[in-house]
């Protein structure tokens, strides 16, 4: 009985790991697929790994120039802002009524 049992459990285990190398199979073909198509339109745009590279990091120079000027550009108009809001206002009050003055 536990020789059946051992013979059940490897041949369990061959078939689990025949589902999974074809598995592996089935995803390095898929792979290897979408490495053709985006060589294929990189060869149409006569471009290489290389300028996909450069582009990608030129466009993150790009954006992070823009946040650094959208940034500076909140700060400059938070502080028009503070400015035109910067008139002083006192309060004075008399017995008979209570009165703001702008300086």
């Amino acid at each position: 009985m536990q020789v059946h049992d051992e013979m059940a459990r490897v041949e369990d285990k061959e078939s689990e790991e025949e589902e999974f190398d074809s598995e592996v199979m089935y995803l390095m073909i898929k792979l290897k697929r979408n490495i053709i198509r985006i060589n294929t339109k990189l060869e149409r745009k006569r471009l290489t790994f290389r300028d996909l590279i450069k582009k990608k990091k030129k466009k993150q120079e790009i954006k992070s120039r823009a946040k650094t000027f959208a940034s500076i550009e909140s700060w400059v108009s938070e502080d028009e802002d503070l400015n035109s809001n910067d008139k002083c206002y006192t309060t004075t009050s008399s017995k008979k009524s209570s009165s703001l003055i702008l300086k």
